[in-house]
């Protein structure tokens, strides 16, 4: 494991923590589908190009595990889409902080669904503890201590919005698991990533092209999109995947569990939504529920093997 690229990781959430304010700009302007497919086109053809200009190899990165190259590819896709869907879909900005609690429990799912894939063992009562905090947290959000009207919040439109962005969440956390599982202790520092993004770009252009999505370009989308592409987009997966394949994944998971509370703050402030009090403490909730829950975990067979293989 390398402190550097556990270093990556932990920057990969501070810029995730800007996104989705970001994101709801650019969706209001460009679409769903156009947004992922101009993102993930730009990011992985960057990556491809850094790839040719240190004289490696695009065909070396299909020598890694197959079960790695289908699952996570199709998982990348499907968390990238459904994200950007349910921002999209939502009726008014406000309801943005609860597609932020919502798409922030992959953290603490990701610790979850290691349990049967990384064969994790763990002690019931702080998992099942750290479930209920999250769950009370994240209904409260979403409800906004009944600040908001609940014909909006639960309106069909709404609701497919909701499933869009927990649908996100979980593959997300599977996608986590999936990297740590297949690429852990390899010696190459290789990811399929710039593979994934393009294969994203593709479906989400052609997913434009097929609904005909409309997008109005104006000179306000551009700073939102230029950040987009270069930190949350392409710097951003990069260094999450540097950091949960090659470095301290363990660490690196602890930081994510602070995303929701810098995401919960940045959207408020970048679409200009009343910071609430205790909208914020339940983010810290949500922070408090994923920690409590990764400390039900026993026993991590799959990292302990992998560190020995690295020689730490």
């Amino acid at each position: 494991m390398s402190k550097k690229n556990t270093a990556f990781g932990i920057v990969a959430v501070l810029l995730w923590g800007s996104n989705m304010g970001f994101s709801r700009i650019l969706l209001e302007s460009l679409g769903p589908f156009m947004t992922s497919s101009i993102e993930m086109l730009f990011s992985g053809g960057v990556l491809v190009l850094l790839m040719l200009i240190q004289q490696k190899s695009i065909t070396s990165l299909l020598q890694l595990p197959k079960a790695y190259l289908i699952s996570c590819s199709i998982l990348f896709t499907i968390n990238h889409l459904a994200l950007n869907y349910g921002i999209a879909l939502c009726e008014n900005r406000s309801q943005i902080l609860i597609i932020t609690a919502l798409n922030y429990l992959w953290p603490i799912l990701t610790i979850i669904v290691s349990i049967p894939i990384l064969k994790n063992r763990f002690r019931k009562i702080y998992f099942y503890a750290g479930v209920v905090i999250t769950v009370f947290s994240t209904s409260y959000i979403s409800l906004q201590g009944g600040s908001l009207d609940p014909r909006s919040i639960f309106s069909d439109r709404s609701w497919i919005a909701y499933l869009s962005t927990f649908i996100a969440a979980v593959d997300w956390a599977f996608y986590s698991a999936f990297v740590t599982k297949f690429l852990a202790g390899r010696e190459k520092s290789e990811t399929a990533l710039p593979l994934f993004m393009l294969f994203d770009g593709m479906i989400a252009l052609i997913l434009s092209l097929v609904f005909r999505e409309k997008s109005n370009w104006t000179i306000e989308i551009w700073f939102p999109l230029l950040y987009t592409i270069v930190f949350p987009s392409l710097l951003a997966y990069l260094f999450w995947d540097l950091g949960i394949s090659r470095g301290n994944s363990n660490l690196v998971r602890f930081f994510s569990l602070f995303t929701v509370v810098l995401s919960t703050i940045s959207s408020s402030v970048i679409l200009k939504i009343p910071l609430r009090w205790d909208v914020v403490l339940c983010s810290f909730l949500l922070f408090l529920g994923a920690y409590v829950t990764q400390k039900s975990i026993l026993n991590r067979g799959h990292e302990k093997v992998n560190s020995g293989q690295t020689g730490e």
